[in-house]
């Protein structure tokens, strides 16, 4: 006897994915940071390592990313935002979230289970997958033969918000092979799909399928399955339709706004200018002769304009008003 097997037909991509602490559900179907880097438009950016919490290179990203506008200077008003996602904003009161955590890969229905234990991952499958068999004998073989069989059922048509369609059925005291057919209406006029559903062991048991089904199917539909090989044992239903919302776009986070905690620091009063005018304040800030030098030019370009300037009035402005003021009126005559 030969026995060979297919491959199934979805199968979990290759990728990062991650187990929320306490728990051991994997997440998944968003973009994660490799071990080895750390991007700010991904998840896992700032991880916990080592008993404290770190960014790689962080002191040159976060300054990259965080930028402040002045709102008022005088009141210390500012906004500030940081060009990242997945993160907690707090301000105050003030508590922004802008994460998003994907979802369990167990959401797929093509995904049973999804267990992460160690340093593994294991993965069983909710959909089979074909296998052949190829026998030879010597002599006559007895063949046993289980006869299908089938209590009830019971599902509904879903639509997930990746928009894959199927058919979620939950059977009771079934085995062997049941043939479905999807109706548009009770009448069967019109039937939309026709499948089958195989139910492995010689017992009878409860048994959970998922079917996929087009996207023509999209609204409520009549539901029938026999046993194979009993068409009078056929059963019907009809499955109401359900259908998730799409992923919406979440909006990038807002500027929060603050105050800063130095009161007084950027007024400019009359305290401030008499306070300027004292000469031992004149150096104050001055740490290099560099800075020493520059200040001497610009006192020194300050003088040369003043000087100029008095010149210029001396000279042109204060004579000219002078003679215009002293201009001898015409005697009149007697």
């Amino acid at each position: 006897m030969v026995v060979t097997g297919s491959r199934p037909n979805r199968e979990l991509q290759p990728g990062m994915y991650f187990v929320r602490e306490g728990t051991h559900e994997i997440r998944g179907y968003i973009p994660i940071n490799e071990i080895g880097e750390s991007n700010l438009e991904k998840l896992g950016w700032m991880r916990f390592a080592e008993g404290k919490w770190d960014i790689r290179n962080g002191n040159v990203k976060i300054k990259q990313a965080h930028h402040v506008n002045v709102a008022d200077c005088k009141q210390q008003q500012y906004t500030s935002t940081i060009n990242g996602e997945q993160m907690v904003l707090v301000s105050g009161n003030d508590v922004e979230e802008s994460y998003d955590l994907g979802r369990a890969l167990t959401s797929d229905p093509w995904i049973e289970t999804a267990v992460y234990q160690g340093r593994d991952v294991r993965v069983e499958h909710a959909e089979g997958t074909s296998i052949s068999v190829y026998m030879t004998s010597e002599t006559r073989p007895h063949m046993l033969r289980h006869i299908s069989q089938m209590e009830s059922f019971d599902g509904l048509i879903q639509v997930d918000r990746d928009s894959n369609r199927y058919l979620n059925i939950s059977f009771l005291g079934t085995k062997g092979t049941l043939i479905g057919n999807i109706f548009s209406s009770e009448k069967k006029d019109q039937i939309d799909m026709a499948f089958s559903v195989q139910v492995e062991g010689s017992k009878l048991r409860d048994y959970r399928s998922i079917i996929s089904i087009p996207s023509s199917i999209n609204n409520s539909r009549y539901v029938c399955f026999h046993p194979s090989g009993d068409l009078e044992g056929e059963m019907c239903k009809w499955f109401r339709y359900e259908a998730q919302r799409l992923n919406s776009y979440r909006v990038a986070h807002k500027w929060q706004s603050g105050k800063g905690e130095c009161a007084g620091c950027n007024e400019r009063g009359v305290d401030s200018f008499l306070t300027s005018l004292a000469p031992r304040q004149w150096l104050n800030g001055i740490s290099s002769p560099v800075e020493f030098a520059t200040m001497a030019v610009e006192v020194l370009i300050f003088v040369c304009l003043l000087f100029v300037f008095i010149v210029i009035c001396t000279k042109c402005f204060i004579p000219l008003v002078c003679c215009s003021l002293s201009v001898a009126k015409t005697p009149k005559k007697k």
